[in-house]
């Protein structure tokens, strides 16, 4: 049995002239804790956003190992992802405007 759940192969994406994600390619085992991590503007956001495809990558495919075998994600629009379980949150620096603690 294969044991990858997410794989990315490739990865580019470009908004206009600015290459925010360069070749990127990993793979997510099941059960494996997985993490990007980098400076700000390093494009994890990106990555993320090209999962859930809030954005279509421009080169590179990204491939899930669903119930029914491994789907190309990089094919699903993205209200199919979401129901694959697949789901990214926002970084909401102040939750609450007037809350205090």
């Amino acid at each position: 049995m294969n044991d990858i759940l997410l794989s990315a192969k490739s990865l580019s994406v470009r908004f206009g002239g600015v290459l925010a994600v360069n070749n990127v390619s990993f793979d997510v085992k099941r059960g494996e804790v997985f993490t990007l991590i980098g400076p700000n503007g390093a494009g994890k956001t990106t990555v993320f956003n090209l999962i859930s495809r809030i954005y279509t990558p421009t080169t590179g495919t990204i491939d899930y190992a669903g119930p029914d075998g491994m789907l190309r994600l990089t094919d699903q629009a993205p209200h199919q992802i979401a129901s694959l379980g697949i789901a990214r949150t926002f970084q909401n620096i102040e939750l609450f405007e007037h809350a205090t603690v």
